[in-house]
């Protein structure tokens, strides 16, 4: 209980395959209430821009715009930050 946990990736909500992204966002915010319950759990905000998430900028001829990106990202960026604290989050960056 005293161990400090980092959970990565804002606990990669699933928006590919089976999952449709709005409706496992509900399940994703449940479960990240309740990891919010423990103090010693911490989130690593970023990874929205991995393929799991459904966004499909992959797919796309050019990159998304900032404006784009704020609008598909900021609410999980939002939930995440409000939901355990500022101290209790950090930004990440795979490059």
């Amino acid at each position: 209980p005293n161990t400090t946990m980092i959970l990565d990736h804002i606990g990669k909500p699933l928006g590919v395959g089976g999952y449709k992204r709005e409706e496992s966002r509900l399940a994703w915010e449940v479960s990240m209430r309740k990891l919010a319950e423990l103090n010693n759990v911490y989130v690593k905000v970023g990874g929205m821009g991995m393929k799991h998430m459904g966004f499909a900028w992959d797919e796309r001829p050019k990159p998304p715009t900032s404006d784009e990106l704020v609008e598909a990202w900021g609410p999980y960026v939002r939930f995440v930050i409000e939901t355990f604290g500022v101290d209790r989050c950090m930004m990440e960056s795979n490059f």
